[in-house]
């Protein structure tokens, strides 16, 4: 169904540069159009959608799948089509006293043509945002969806070819030589989505042509529980979240930091709330989808031998069927397999600790996660975890939303990747913000040798002022000028009023 023909890469970047130097994608009301297009075609093309991701990821349910999948994406074009005007306009910057007289901004610019590499877990989410992003800052645009989901990639390319313009953004479908292959390629930016390991390979062959790179790698998210938690509420939470999408999703909370007190509270806890949510027989459930394939099915079940620690809930698996039942594992060794890697799957590890600080050395005895979680009221253990872990981002009293939220931008750290999607942030990161001084011909000769000693302390004068603007100069002149004309107006009022009164007698 995919075909992985490396030879369509070449020409196709090639077209697209020559088409992004004609500057048919800069004009905003044709960037407007594309992303208009955009929008409709994802709402045209809902129903194929949903039959590729029922093929792909096993959605049983068309509401649900549209909730987890499909909502978000349309959300974050809307943003980008409401505040493209503000994010892609000229902004003024301060210029320095070293610098004046003159005046300084920055030029939105576009990069040129912009690799967008998806992931197989959310193909829309993690290709069309990005894309979305793109086409508003200005660029050419290939998105590579990913291979695993074959039915997604192909509405994807359908949806890219249809609906936008050809001449400026393509999709480009393949297997592992493909992505092998447009990686190597010149492009001017590359926005990848996936695993750490495949990650510093993208970063590596970028590096070769010197191309920037976004980085979304995930990671092992953990979310703390203390005692002062709300434990309905994060039950509800972290089990709607962990099982969001069989728990194959980048930021969902990977395991548990359960105060010691209180772990029993817990277990039995979100033992119910599987139960509450997904009945007693969770493979029937129409609002948990199924594992990828055979492969990362079976994966996910080796992680379950040699943990060391305790299964308090499920266990059970099916290969054929692509199905993992919701486990808890309670205490596993922190070097197995399970406390190693990022689960990627619908198992929840339990490590019990008996204050914060043992919590904060376990995060930070690991890789940087792509996200934590704090469940509690406590403000020392909020201020604790907030001032002494690093992290993509952070979640407090719940796990995800911030990635929802349109105003914060969405990235990682160290392993867990580096540059940010989603916002003004991500949007900056598709374009070069261009620095400009344009200088005043006003023309001082301190600057200019020979250097007399009236130049040396006109120099000196301006190096005193330090890192002021001129701006802040001129203001802090101007308010000398009015205490000035404020002194000399009330002397010679008083001067002349005491003049008068000496005439007057």
């Amino acid at each position: 169904m995919i075909k992985d023909d490396v030879s369509i890469i070449a020409p196709t970047l090639k077209e697209l540069k020559a088409n992004f130097l004609t500057k048919k994608s800069r004009p905003i009301p044709f960037r407007l159009q594309q992303l208009h297009n955009l929008l409709r075609g994802l709402k045209e093309l809902r129903n194929e959608f949903y039959e590729a991701f029922q093929k792909d990821l096993g959605y049983k349910d068309q509401y649900f799948c549209e909730l987890v999948q499909y909502q978000a994406v349309l959300t974050h074009i809307e943003c980008d089509i409401k505040n493209i005007y503000k994010y892609t306009a000229k902004r003024s910057v301060s210029t320095s006293i070293m610098a004046a007289p003159g005046t300084s901004y920055l030029i939105p610019e576009p990069y040129g043509v912009v690799l967008v590499i998806g992931a197989w877990n959310y193909p829309i989410f993690t290709c069309i945002p990005q894309l979305s992003q793109a086409i508003g800052a200005g660029n050419a645009v290939v998105v590579k969806p990913s291979e695993l989901v074959p039915h997604v990639s192909n509405i994807l390319a359908k949806l890219i070819t249809n609906y936008l313009d050809q001449s400026l953004y393509r999709a480009i479908e393949g297997g592992v030589n493909v992505a092998i292959n447009i990686t190597k390629q010149h492009f001017d930016l590359i926005i990848f989505t996936g695993g750490t390991e495949k990650g510093k390979l993208v970063a590596k062959a970028a590096a070769e042509n010197l191309v920037p790179c976004i980085l979304e790698l995930g990671g092992k998210g953990p979310c703390i529980i203390d005692s002062s938690s709300d434990l309905a509420l994060a039950g509800r939470r972290v089990v709607s979240t962990k099982l969001l999408n069989c728990g194959q999703t980048c930021v969902a909370p990977d395991y548990l930091l359960v105060e010691e007190s209180i772990l029993d509270n817990v277990v039995n806890t979100f033992k119910q709330q599987i139960k509450d949510f997904y009945g007693p027989e969770t493979k029937n459930s129409e609002c948990l989808n199924r594992i990828v394939n055979e492969f990362h099915t079976n994966r996910i079940a080796e992680l379950l031998n040699n943990h060391g620690g305790k299964v308090v809930h499920g266990g059970q698996f099916g290969l054929k069927e692509k199905w993992i039942e919701p486990t808890f594992v309670v205490n596993p060794d922190p070097n197995s397999e399970l406390m190693k890697n990022e689960i990627f799957g619908p198992i929840l590890p339990i490590i019990t600790y008996k204050n914060i600080e043992d919590a904060i050395n376990f995060i930070n005895s690991r890789p940087k996660p792509l996200a934590l979680y704090y469940f509690g009221t406590n403000k020392a253990h909020k201020n604790a975890i907030l001032e002494s872990t690093s992290s993509g981002g952070v979640c407090i009293n719940d796990c995800i939303f911030h990635l929802i939220n349109q105003e914060l931008p969405f990235g990682g750290v160290g392993d867990s990747g580096y540059g940010v999607c989603g916002s003004k942030f991500g949007f900056d990161q598709c374009q070069h913000l261009k620095p400009v001084l344009e200088k005043s011909t006003i023309d001082p000769q301190a600057r200019y040798p020979p250097y007399t000693d009236s130049k040396k302390s006109q120099m000196k004068f301006l190096s005193m002022l330090g890192t002021q603007t001129q701006s802040e100069v001129l203001y802090k002149l101007l308010l000398v000028l009015l205490l000035l004309g404020v002194i000399i107006y009330v002397t010679c009022f008083c001067g002349c009023s005491k003049n008068k009164q000496q005439a007057d007698l």
